[in-house]
Order: C-alpha cells, then structure tokens, then sequence
C-alpha cells in the first residue's frame, strides 16, 4: 500500500479553516515514491502527522484501543479535526478474498467537540475513491470508547 494523498485539519498543532495539511504524493510523470520523508523540529507535529495518518488508516474501532484518550486531540481555537487518506494497494498487497480494488480507496476520521465531556467524539467518514471529497457523516462513536 501506498500512501497518495493526506489532509490534516484541526488536530493538535495543526489549525484547520484552509491552514491545515494537505499532501499530495502524486505525480503525472512519475510514480509515488517508495519513501516519504517527514522532517522537522521537535513540536514541529511529525508524530502527530503520523498518529493521525495511522488512526485514519485503522479506523475508530482500532483508534480506541491505540489511543487512551482524545481529550487534547482538538486544536484549541478548532471545534472539528479531521484526518482523510487516499491509498493505492499494489499486487503485492495480499487480501484473502475479494477482487482486487479498481479503485484507490479514502480513509477517514473526524472528532468533534462535545459539551457533555473532555473526550471528543470521533467519526468514522465514507469516501470515494476519485480525489479526497468533502466527506459524508458516519457512525457516532465516543473517542473515549462509550
């Protein structure tokens, strides 16, 4: 699997209203590479880049269990944070059963602020395969496993 495309808003360090992370590894002449180097100073959010890419990748079930809590997930001037990330699955990927995918495939979380407690609420997002669209509103779940 690799990854093509990333957007980070609202998370942590990373301010969302246009001003959050938005990565595309895509070329029209060459291949996504192989290695994606992420660089910079301690703080400057790679671990936090990472993390959000991962728990988009596993979706909020294994979110839960990777992450003790949300509580300071949010940006502090945000009410929103959202991870969406466009992946291509190579033949080597193995998958048991299935045709393989014609398609690259979008993950997504997003996390809301709620008023009835620190933990944010953590949403699982559909959507399509073609760019990373505006993503469609999932299944509830309380980032702190309720």
């Amino acid at each position: 699997m690799k990854i093509l495309e990333v957007s980070v808003e609202g998370i942590r360090g990373i301010p969302a209203s246009g001003e959050g992370i938005d990565l595309n590894f895509q070329s029209e002449h060459e291949q996504v590479p192989n290695w994606i180097v992420i660089a910079g100073r301690n703080g400057a959010g790679k671990s936090t880049l990472l993390r959000a890419i991962a728990l988009a990748i596993a979706g909020p079930a294994a979110a839960r269990n990777l992450v003790k809590s949300f509580s300071n997930w949010i940006h502090d001037r945000e009410d929103l944070a959202s991870t969406t990330v466009k992946v291509e699955f190579s033949q080597s990927d193995s998958f048991k059963t299935g045709r393989p995918m014609t398609f690259n495939p979008s993950m997504a979380l997003q996390w809301s602020r709620v008023e009835d407690g620190p933990a944010p609420v953590m949403e699982r997002k559909i959507v399509g395969g073609v760019g990373i669209p505006h993503v469609a509103r999932g299944a509830r779940i309380r980032a702190d496993g309720s």
